[in-house]
């Protein structure tokens, strides 16, 4: 169980980069563009070869959304258990400051020597291993774009009595009273869907 909750853990790390992919991609496309009748196709060997990184980019954009699937159906994965919000706080802010720390400072970077390139790859890798370890990683700009808002909550199950302080992401906008059906990525976050 903790080896699926941790590949769920990579898997909203990188669909939460999918916007630095997507602006790695227009900082670094090396596409020919010719007018007239002397211009030829250049072949698609040599545009592969001179768009490595916006290929990668593309392909991680793919896995992105393969996460990004796999997190909406989590949300359906319950619906016979439920538990009542005792407290709740917004905590949208996060997902501002993930993207104002970590992908906005990549808008300076170039991409045009592979030192530089292999350095940014492992900062990316660092930087999701310490959101990863902190549980952080459901601070995701991406699921904000797509609808979805961050609360810290209490809440209340029926068995096992009151768990305090833990965080619910849903797409519903959450009030204290409210009955949800739920899916815990760990012992802190948790996927909400009102009844």
């Amino acid at each position: 169980m903790k080896r699926k909750g941790t590949f769920n853990k990579i898997g909203l790390y990188i669909l939460s980069l999918m916007l630095l992919f997507i602006f790695i991609i227009i900082l670094s496309a090396k596409i020919p563009v010719c007018y007239g009748s002397s211009c030829k196709f250049i072949g698609f060997y040599q545009l592969a070869t001179t768009n490595i990184i916006p290929i990668i980019c593309i392909i991680l954009i793919g896995i992105s959304f393969y996460f990004y699937r796999r997190f909406k159906a989590l949300t359906k994965v319950n619906n016979a258990d439920s538990v009542t919000i005792t407290a709740c706080q917004s905590e949208n802010y996060e997902s501002l400051t993930f993207l104002a720390t970590y992908i906005v400072p990549f808008m300076g970077f170039s991409f045009d020597d592979i030192q530089k390139d292999i350095a940014y790859f492992l900062l990316i890798i660092a930087i999701g291993l310490i959101f990863i370890k902190t549980d952080k990683y459901y601070a995701n700009p991406t699921l904000a774009l797509f609808g979805y808002k961050l609360y810290r909550v209490n809440i209340s199950h029926s068995g096992s009595g009151e768990v305090k302080n833990v965080i619910a992401i849903s797409m519903d906008a959450l009030t204290i009273g409210d009955q949800v059906f739920y899916s815990f990525f760990d012992d802190y976050v948790f996927i909400a869907r009102k009844k």
